[in-house]
């Protein structure tokens, strides 16, 4: 078959989409060779990472400009008009990705990541999370129509999918409660390792990656959304000096999305302001650096099912305390310390345990790096080949203009 990999444009100050889908393209730049089917790139590529897609033998079509924001407008545009575009596609007209698809000659498409322009022609989805049906409440599932937004989407795009790809036994069940997905459409796939953390990269930083902190700290890699709970985390830090006289400064990475100004004011009403350093978004030298001189990540969102950073941590050596979402487990499994986000002193208490007991850190560090090498972006792409593989005959049965007769 020929496969379009929608890749849309994802920015770098995505955080994790847009390292998952870096990583989804290297690795299968890696296996395209091996195998059977064509890969066409639907998106945008770094100069480097382009050349070595079309030396590996693919195509890379760019998309029209902004195509991530036009995604948005098309859905909600579809909400708004609704049976009105039914017409028009029961009449014949397409849509730009399918007639994208047609003049590639495309038989199938892989989303990458949750990013999805409509289309008829077969797909493979990924789904990371459905916290607007779990968790309406926070703001960035919910207000200014985001809620409405994401059920449209989701309601529309999973129940079609050739193939829906979650993370674990968490996100299926989600899936099966929410939109009634059968057991043979669901690729369970877990989140792999970053590649920057296992590779070149990260054994290039060695001892010349210092951190700009000197403080003993914990580190927080997280944008600055409600569910990502920087509130608690100051929390727990006030509450070991009050009551454990442990000074912890906080490095919190990532760019604001709209709750900065409050975990600012947060941290001032707490007393803690000299502690905790705004580092905004960085490149990945100093995110690696930065692990490496942590004391701990302490990872608190209430989204799960599965999150990547602890996973970095593991790579890199740095002990992990996270909160106990539904999917925590599956995930991380006795490699990191898992408490009650909403408990500033559990939280607290987990942090001065792996501080101050060596023996539990040890312990904690080598189950991390385990857990760490047992999925890699290979292990991932070379599942959504084996369903490829599958999904192959079934497609064959018909051509890529193939219109029923009425």
């Amino acid at each position: 078959m020929r496969v379009g990999v929608y890749v849309g444009d994802v920015p770098a100050t995505f955080g994790g989409a847009f390292t998952f889908q870096q990583d989804m393209v290297l690795a299968l730049i890696e296996c395209a060779r091996q195998s059977a089917h064509e890969f066409v790139i639907l998106g945008t590529l770094s100069p480097h990472d382009r050349a070595a897609a079309v030396a590996a033998g693919m195509t890379v079509q760019e998309l029209p400009g902004a195509a991530r924001w036009r995604s948005v407008l098309r859905h909600f545009s579809g909400i708004v008009l609704g049976n009105a575009k039914l017409v028009l596609r029961a009449a014949g007209f397409k849509s730009r990705l399918d007639r994208l698809a047609e003049r590639l000659d495309l038989h199938m498409l892989w989303f990458v990541t949750p990013f999805y322009e409509r289309t008829e022609t077969p797909f493979i989805y990924t789904v990371w999370d459905l916290q607007h049906r779990i968790q309406p409440w926070f703001p960035e599932v919910s207000s200014r129509g985001r809620w409405e937004f994401r059920e449209h989407n989701y309601s529309q795009v999973i129940p079609r999918a050739s193939v829906v790809i979650i993370s674990n036994e968490a996100a299926r069940r989600d899936l099966q409660l929410y939109y009634q997905v059968p057991d043979e459409r669901i690729k369970l796939l877990p989140h792999p390792t970053p590649s920057f953390v296992l590779g070149d990269l990260a054994a290039g930083v060695g001892e010349q990656g210092k951190s700009r902190l000197a403080a003993p700290y914990v580190l927080y890699p997280a944008q600055f959304w409600p569910h990502k709970n920087h509130v608690g985390l100051l929390r727990a830090v006030a509450w070991l000096r009050q009551h454990r006289g442990m000074q912890l400064d906080i490095a919190l990475v990532g760019p604001d999305r709209g709750n900065l100004e409050h975990v600012k004011r947060e941290a001032e009403r707490l007393g803690i302001a000299q502690q905790t350093h705004f580092l905004g978004f960085v490149e990945r030298s100093e995110l690696l650096a930065l692990y490496r001189g942590a004391a701990a990540l302490v990872y608190l969102s209430f989204f799960g099912p599965e999150n990547l950073p602890p996973l970095e941590a593991f790579a890199l050596s740095c002990p992990v305390v996270a909160a106990r979402y539904a999917g925590a487990q599956e995930q991380l499994g006795n490699a990191a310390l898992l408490v009650n986000p909403t408990d500033p002193q559990e939280v607290a208490e987990a942090i001065h345990l792996v501080v101050t007991d060596a023996q539990l850190r040890t312990r904690l560090l080598e189950a991390g790096l385990r857990r760490a090498r047992a999925w890699t972006p290979l292990h991932y792409v070379r599942g959504v080949l084996s369903e490829l593989d599958r999904l192959a005959p079934i497609r064959a049965c018909w051509g890529r203009q193939q219109t029923p007769i009425s």
